[in-house]
């Protein structure tokens, strides 16, 4: 114990074991994140998992095998992907593809996992289960086959019909999972059947007693537990590994397969956005990132030093974060560490525009740093306790009804969100507090001050000047809110005719992942195979060039070996029939002659199209609209109960709703417009996009809401809308560098991104415009007009005119 307390004596206090700290979270983060070739006392380190449009995976080909003399139907190939699909979400996988390809096959890729060879299975296995009963003769003794083994027969119960059918796994409830025997510690499968199958048990273990009961998965006998008891609704399955037990409960959930399956086809397949566009993508966010860091640091000085700091720390806890778990990293995974950077951003902003108001009412910099914190933090509370709402909610919907691409969205956007009110409020905090002494008390100047903005200089001493709001602003006496109605005109001028196009059919220009298409598997002949070796120039980029020739920019190009190619169109159209009946070149041909053109004559080996299903199903589609919804809901309740203590506290949560859908609806309506006229389509990108740009909203305007509520409480002399318009004043310098900051990452990604990222680049940017223009001055606006009850006199007025015009 004394050595303990000596030990304890010597570590550093205070502030200076919160830098201790900081120092060894950051060496930690980076040992985790830094590169898989470095590895530390021998151990072997694995790489972040990515997924299929980063990295690829495994391209697999399943073909339907029906009874001799049956034919496949449509019914059960839908029948057959939509269970796969559940199959695979359930497996953990993060975002596949589950597809059908022409009459009888199913596509699936899946990013690459470490036991391909148990997906393979689960994801072919009939996953037929069956409850069946020892044969035995009259005399009592069991009845076995040629090779001595026992016969076991279907085992037959009375169902609500009055028919004697066997018991099997389509009686039970998607409920079933994995548990461990309390006295053995082994896996088990716990199920439960729907009210018919538990009827049917109870007669089948009443008849059963002390005699076993074979379960067979697939004709495969899994267990045969002896009937010590009658049961009815539900039982467990034992006599499983750990692994077997996990695979059976997902195949029991997700369902049966109609028609048997077999894996015909099995290869690798490179990102589905290309390994050029990934590559431009990390160059455009090193670049976005870069100028952020620059602008904080120039602008903030000393603090977006640290601030920089701070960031470069926050990125390896999120990445280091993302590696442990671990978390799938995909296009929509990333669109929430984007946003979660943009609000890591932002918490420093607040916390250093506060600072700077604390420096300008003449307070000491320990004091103004103490103070900037404790008075920004509830805004960060608030706003970052929002949107982690949303991401449950999101997350647990997601989970709910199947729905990857917004699970990925909300795991990654939580996580980057609680890392950065740590790295705000503790590693930023932690290098101020190391900075105050005495020879920066009098540098005012590094943190972006002149002596001429304290209150108390000379050359600040008119009373006038002590009563002006504080900030970038001040002096400035705008009057924001006297402009209130040109607000509402501004957003009806882009409002209505986005609102006109999303009436006008059809709605949206949808992408190939929301429609049927066709898919091109084509080979290459090896270059050493050919006499002209142009085939060498066969690249994902080449063969891209030429569909974006033929107008066919929404294709998917993946490699599926050194050359075959995977491409998803959208529908090919057959040749157009002249007046003289002759039938012109299809798109498929049209496409095969442009490679030959390309790549030469005598250059494919094998050219196949094929029908293709939807990738994303219509009711993944539908289920995240549901599950936005809901987020709305918990975001209305959060903004209620958290200016609760504020006069009609609802106004602020009804007002940032209505600024939510007015950034949603912005959006919506652009890109509307935007298809029509651009041919610019609907893609999973485009929703993710979406899924951000509420998260940025909801977060802007809690921020402005919450300047409203300090100065409610503090300043009670003004007027509600005066209060208003000095919040806004003071909180508009924090706006307008956040936007900044977001839009200059925003751009450096549209800029060098490449094409592919560029729907849902165009998004975010409108969505962030929208979001500050609609948070500074749509929920504002529409809070000051309830307070002034100005809707009433306007709705009035309106029927005053329409009476007049009817009486005419």
């Amino acid at each position: 114990m004394s050595t303990l307390l000596r030990f304890y004596r010597y570590l550093p206090k205070g502030n200076n074991f919160r830098l201790l700290s900081i120092a060894i979270l950051a060496v930690a983060a980076f040992l985790v994140v830094a590169p898989n070739n470095i590895s530390y006392f021998g151990i072997e380190r694995e790489g972040f998992r990515q997924g299929l449009d980063i990295k690829g995976g495994t391209h697999l080909v399943y073909e339907a095998r029906p009874a001799e003399g049956e034919t496949v139907t449509a019914e059960q190939m839908e029948g057959v992907t939509r269970i796969i699909r559940r199959r695979v979400d359930s497996f953990g996988v993060t975002e596949p593809v589950v597809q059908k390809v022409g009459d009888d096959r199913i596509m699936v890729q899946i990013p690459g996992i470490k036991d391909v060879e148990r997906a393979k299975k689960l994801i072919g296995a009939t996953a037929e289960l069956e409850f069946r009963e020892q044969r035995v003769k009259e005399d009592g003794t069991l009845v076995v086959d040629e090779i001595g083994s026992v016969i076991w027969d279907p085992t037959l119960a009375i169902n609500k019909s009055g028919a004697e059918v066997p018991l099997t796994g389509r009686f039970m409830r998607a409920t079933s999972q994995v548990i461990l025997d309390p006295t053995t510690n082994l896996p088990q499968v716990a199920f439960e059947f729907n009210s018919e199958g538990a009827k049917m048990f109870e007669s089948i273990t009443q008849r059963l007693l002390n005699k076993p009961l074979g379960i067979f998965l697939d004709n495969q006998l899994i267990s045969s537990p002896t009937v010590q008891a009658v049961i009815s609704d539900r039982g467990v399955i034992t006599g499983l590994t750990l692994d077997e037990a996990d695979d059976l409960s997902i195949e029991l959930n997700a369902g049966v397969l109609p028609i048997p399956i077999e894996l015909i086809r099995e290869q690798d397949v490179d990102a589905s956005l290309g390994a050029e566009s990934v590559n431009k993508s990390l160059v455009a966010g090193v670049v976005g990132l870069l100028l952020v860091l620059a602008f904080l640091m120039i602008y903030y000085k000393l603090p977006g030093v640290m601030a920089a700091v701070a960031l470069l720390i926050y990125g390896l806890v999120v990445l280091a974060t993302f590696k442990l778990i671990p978390v799938t990293l995909t296009l929509s995974g990333i669109a929430g560490f984007i946003l979660s950077i943009g609000m890591a951003v932002d918490a420093n902003i607040l916390i250093f525009e506060r600072l700077k108001e604390e420096l300008r009412a003449g307070r000491s910099l320990k004091v103004a740093v103490e103070a900037g914190f404790n008075r920004a933090w509830l805004a960060i509370r608030d706003s970052n306790v929002s949107t982690l709402i949303t991401c449950g909610i999101l997350w647990w919907f997601g989970d709910k009804l199947g729905t990857p691409l917004v699970m990925g969205f909300a795991i990654t956007l939580a996580i980057g969100v609680v890392t950065s009110m740590f790295t705000a409020m503790f590693v930023t905090r932690s290098f101020l507090r190391f900075f105050v002494g005495p020879y920066l008390q009098e540098r005012v100047d590094l943190f972006g001050i002149k002596s001429s903005d304290i209150e108390g200089s000379e050359s600040d001493a008119s009373s006038e000047a002590q009563a002006r709001p504080s900030g970038l602003f001040m002096g400035r006496r705008l009057k924001l809110m006297d402009k209130r109605m040109w607000y509402f005109l501004i957003s009806g001028v882009i409002l209505v005719p986005g609102l006109m196009s999303l009436i006008i059919p059809p709605t949206f220009k949808m992408g190939i992942e929301f429609s049927s298409g066709s898919t091109i598997e084509v080979r290459f002949i090896n270059p050493s195979d050919l006499v002209r070796l142009r085939a060498a120039d066969v690249t994902v980029s080449a063969v891209r060039e030429e569909l974006d020739k033929l107008d066919h920019e929404e294709a998917i190009v993946q490699r599926l070996e050194r050359n075959t190619f995977l491409i998803r169109t959208r529908a090919l159209g057959q040749g157009e029939v002249d007046q003289q009946g002759n039938v012109g070149v299809s798109e498929s041909e049209q496409i095969k002659n442009a490679f030959e053109s390309r790549f030469g004559r005598t250059s494919i080996d094998r050219f196949e199209v094929d029908f293709v299903s939807p990738i994303v199903a219509s009711e993944s589609v539908r289920n995240a609209g549901l599950a936005v919804v809901f987020a709305i809901v918990g975001i209305f309740i959060y903004i209620a109960w958290t200016f609760r203590k504020m006069p009609h506290f609802f106004r602020f949560s009804s007002a940032a709703v209505i600024a939510l859908a007015h950034d949603v609806l912005v959006v919506l309506g652009l890109f509307s417009i935007m298809g029509k006229v651009f041919d610019m389509e609907m893609n999973t990108m485009t929703i993710t996009a979406i899924l951000a740009v509420i998260g940025y909203s909801v977060n802007d305007t809690i921020v402005v809401f919450d300047r409203i509520r300090e100065n409610v409480l503090n300043r009670t002399g003004d007027s509600f809308e005066t209060v208003v318009n000095n919040s806004l004043l003071e909180n508009l310098a924090r706006s307008l560098n956040t936007s900044l900051t977001t839009g200059v990452a925003l751009m450096a990604l549209l800029l060098f991104g490449g094409a592919t990222l560029q729907s849902f680049i165009l998004v975010m940017l409108i969505g962030v415009i929208a979001g500050t223009y609609s948070s500074m001055f749509i929920a504002t606006s529409i809070l000051v007009m309830w307070e002034n009850r100005e809707f009433g006199r306007i709705l009035r007025r309106v029927q005053v005119r329409m009476a007049g015009s009817r009486g005419s």
